[in-house]
């Protein structure tokens, strides 16, 4: 997630983040993910994770 979106969200005063696959480019890894948490917003991770996956594989850092 980029930072723009984060703080959008923690803004917005959202009620959770469901989150399909963790961003794996080192810039992100996790880290907006770790500021909605400490932001009090709940974050599931793995939501439909394997439908969003095989859509975006090209996109996938391996």
């Amino acid at each position: 997630m980029s930072a723009p979106a984060v703080a959008a969200l923690i803004a917005r005063r959202v009620g959770a983040v469901f989150v399909a696959v963790i961003d794996s480019h080192p810039r992100n890894l996790g880290r907006g993910i770790a500021l909605l948490r400490a932001a009090g917003v709940p974050v599931e991770v793995g939501t439909l994770a394997e439908d969003v996956a095989s859509l975006i594989d090209g996109y996938l850092i391996r």
